[in-house]
């Protein structure tokens, strides 16, 4: 009955598969979620345009199983329709590339580099070599794999450009691992093609870890090594709260010109990781929900435990501010420059020499990491602009900020022990924008009704007021459109309507 039911047609529709109705079916079959490391996932279930996108991920890795060869793994129809290229790619059109048709794999496995347990299907190490978006320009995916010529154009950070797959074998021939489709694998004559260097040799690491297949067994006696020097320097064991690591005296503040400074370009964050779990915090100490290629990225990291200060950019401000607002991640590919360590696993390194953490900052991000997402930022030139790491003892700190305050009015929005919380208007609603000291006096100049719902985004510190109060203040704002109070000047006759005192860029984007 159920053969019937499959074979049954709608019009001109093609029966449905079992392959389609649950491409995965295979890959489980191989595999013990039990006792592999490998990720697993539902069936896709897509409807319509979904099943014949155009566009997706792709992800080339390598790996060291019974033999080492490359895994080229396209986004078709919510899986990876993967292909072992014992080769791997070439640049040169010249080449055709043996490519052997494998089973599907979850969309979990663009993220996977690890080692597969002994006794385990596909046991050994596998890096990513490789990662970006795929286009197919011609024909739906789906088509090409079933008419066997599939055409395609990479947009990695390895290979680019177009590319063919033409299969040579159909479902009946030689099997090569378990499948019984041969294909070719031909690089398109366009603008990317290299006919004198091998891709392979050049790009021998991951562009997750770093690390190359050789290391990668290797990575938790590296992480172990690392701790076991920490503890050996004398460094100081203690956690890096956020608050602690973003309030005065600690948190870096924008500078014209220093000499240990590097140009700031985009938004301010310190990085958590701890295990597999990796969070963003802003200047304010808020959870920093976009940027998840970011958080993977930091989870590739051979080092497991961590806090890190640096600026996520966009190519620019105008592309930081889309992200924030909600852009796709091809539209605007994130970037994240770190400035300073502030631990490795139970050490606090912000006493530290700058000299020493800047050693260490390289071990836990190398040069060739993380999908190219990664970087270490360096001092520009003999006179570089923007904030400044380090304070006369090298010491993690602040340092003075070098621009012109301005006198502003805010309205109050919240109040504590010894603070005000100030915001000010963007549009037709209230934004926090910082904190200001309060004396005896101003507070009994002031009526700060307590109200029970507050200000979207106030600081949990905060007890929240009603909007009615305005203050006056001589100030800066310095980077994320943060609120920097040089001097409470007292209460303002300025109705709450009309204040709108604000940075020229926009929150969390410095032009």
């Amino acid at each position: 009955m159920k053969e019937e039911e499959t074979d049954q047609t709608n019009g001109d529709e093609p029966p449905i598969t079992d392959s389609e109705l649950d491409p995965l079916a295979e890959y489980r079959r191989k595999r013990d979620p039990a006792a592999t490391n490998e990720p697993f996932q539902d069936p896709p279930v897509l409807k319509g345009d979904a099943r014949d996108a155009r566009e997706g991920q792709f992800v080339v890795q390598l790996h060291h199983a019974t033999r080492v060869h490359y895994d080229l793994r396209l986004e078709v129809a919510g899986v990876l329709e993967s292909f072992a290229v014992p080769k791997g790619p070439s640049q040169n059109p010249a080449d055709k590339r043996l490519a052997i048709h494998t089973e599907a794999h979850p969309m979990r496995y663009l993220d996977f580099e690890a080692v597969i347990p002994d006794g385990q299907y596909g046991a050994g190490p596998m890096i990513a070599w490789d990662r970006g978006r795929v286009r197919y320009p011609k024909t739906s995916p789906r088509e090409g794999l079933e008419n066997g010529k599939l055409s395609f154009e990479l947009y990695g950070r390895r290979l680019r450009g177009g590319y063919t797959l033409i299969r040579t074998r159909g479902r009946g021939g030689r099997s090569f691992e378990g499948s019984k489709e041969a294909w070719l694998l031909i690089k398109k004559r366009d603008d990317e093609i290299d006919r004198e260097r091998d891709v392979r040799e050049r790009y021998p690491q991951s562009v997750y870890s770093g690390l190359t297949i050789e290391e990668l067994p290797s990575a938790p006696e590296r992480y172990d090594a690392l701790l076991s020097s920490l503890a050996e320097s004398g460094a100081r064991r203690g956690t890096v709260a956020v608050e602690n690591a973003l309030s005065r005296p600690t948190f870096v503040k924008t500078l014209e010109v220093s000499a240990n400074g590097v140009e700031l370009r985009g938004a301010r964050v310190l990085v958590y990781r701890r295990g597999s779990e990796v969070a963003l915090y802003d200047s304010l100490g808020r959870s920093v929900e976009m940027f998840d290629e970011l958080r993977r990225a930091f989870a590739c990291l051979s080092t497991t435990s961590f806090v890190l200060d640096g600026e996520i950019t966009c190519g620019s401000a105008a592309g930081l501010a889309a992200r924030i607002a909600g852009a796709p991640i091809h539209a605007h590919a994130a970037h994240f420059r770190a400035f300073d360590l502030l631990s490795i696993g139970p050490y606090d390194l912000r006493s530290c020499p700058r000299e020493e953490r800047a050693q260490r900052l390289r071990e836990v991000v190398p040069a060739e990491s993380a999908r190219a997402l990664l970087s270490v930022a360096e001092p520009a030139g003999d006179a570089p602009r923007g904030p400044v790491l380090t304070v006369d003892d090298g010491a993690y700190g602040c340092v003075t900020v070098s621009v012109s305050p301005r006198v502003m009015d805010f309205v109050v929005v919240g109040e504590s022990e010894n603070e005000l919380a100030l915001a000010s208007y963007v549009g037709a609603r209230l934004r926090f924008r910082g904190s200001a000291p309060v004396s005896k006096d101003l507070r009994d100049a002031l009526s700060l009704s307590r109200v029970d719902e507050g200000l979207s985004g106030l600081p949990p510190r905060f007890d929240p007021v009603a909007p009615q109060d305005v203050v006056r203040v001589r100030g800066t704002f310095i980077e994320h459109g943060v609120l920097e109070v040089e001097e409470v000047l007292g209460t303002s006759d300025v109705e709450v309507a009309y204040v709108t005192s604000g940075p020229v860029a926009a929150p969390l984007v410095n032009r």
